[in-house]
């Protein structure tokens, strides 16, 4: 969710992923987090108007106990970001139903969403796994989990970074995006310029002929997501082999054209 949502510089989004735990252990997915405000939030749960911070962590215990104690496996969660309330705005008494129904409808579509089944009927697949605070119970009055609509977002992109490529990028526009990948995070025209030998002026209309792939605001450039430039790197790292093979074939095909020639 933090990195498909994270293409718009308007509203909040954030993403911590750490895999170590307080001693350094590694533990994939020991303290992962997405948080979207009001209106990011809205983009995977349409109707929702609360800020959430969605939680996948494993309890501080969890490598020094058995693998089959409760304390061994992952936990998910969902809890009201309070920070990303207007100013001065609190959930009132009269709206405690709706943020119960959020934070559990946000819950339960995540799980759905990574394929694991919210609605067990027993018989050993149930995926998950009671301790002293949560006995795992079929709740029929719950609220519905609705698709997160990720796949519409993903595919959007895909289509965005697929289009450029497809109409052909001019020299300028595969040198700027080469720098993004290579450098991350945000780079300045004048750096992209400065490192490629070019003029500002021609990385900026770049730049302007990608406004959908790049967001580019006062001096900073960078692609419009994480999901984006995977995408772009794949791309870059496949025309960076495509001219290696050229050349390579090139230079065996000169060679054996010399070789030839010595022989007569």
């Amino acid at each position: 969710m933090g990195h498909l949502l994270e293409s718009d510089r308007r509203g909040y989004r954030k993403v911590v992923q750490n895999d170590d735990d307080e001693q350094g252990r590694s533990l994939p997915g020991y303290y992962h987090t997405a948080t979207l405000d009001s209106r990011r939030i809205r983009e995977a749960f349409p109707d929702h108007a609360l800020p959430k911070e969605v939680k996948h962590y494993y309890a501080r215990e969890a490598l020094a106990v058995p693998d089959d104690h409760p304390l061994a496996h992952p936990k998910v969660g969902a809890s009201l970001q309070v920070s990303q309330l207007e100013r001065d705005e609190t959930v009132r008494w009269a709206y405690l139903d709706q943020l119960r129904r959020e934070l559990d409808q946000t819950v339960l579509s995540v799980l759905a969403d990574a394929g694991l089944d919210v609605a067990p009927s027993g018989g050993g697949n149930d995926p998950f796994v009671e301790d002293a605070y949560f006995t795992p119970e079929v709740d029929e009055t719950g609220p519905d989990r609705i698709g997160l609509g990720l796949t519409r977002v993903e595919q959007a992109q895909e289509s965005v970074v697929v289009r450029h490529l497809a109409d052909g990028l001019s020299p300028v526009q595969w040198e700027t995006l080469e720098t993004l990948v290579t450098d991350g995070g945000q780079v300045a025209p004048k750096d992209i310029a400065f490192q490629n030998d070019r003029h500002v002026e021609s990385v900026r209309r770049a730049l302007r002929d990608m406004s959908d792939l790049v967001d580019h605001e006062y001096a900073d450039v960078s692609l419009r997501s994480d999901y984006v430039a995977e995408m772009v790197h794949a791309a870059v790292s496949e025309a960076r082999e495509s001219v290696q093979r050229a050349a390579e074939t090139t230079a065996k095909a000169v060679e054996a054209v010399e070789r030839d020639s010595r022989r007569r």
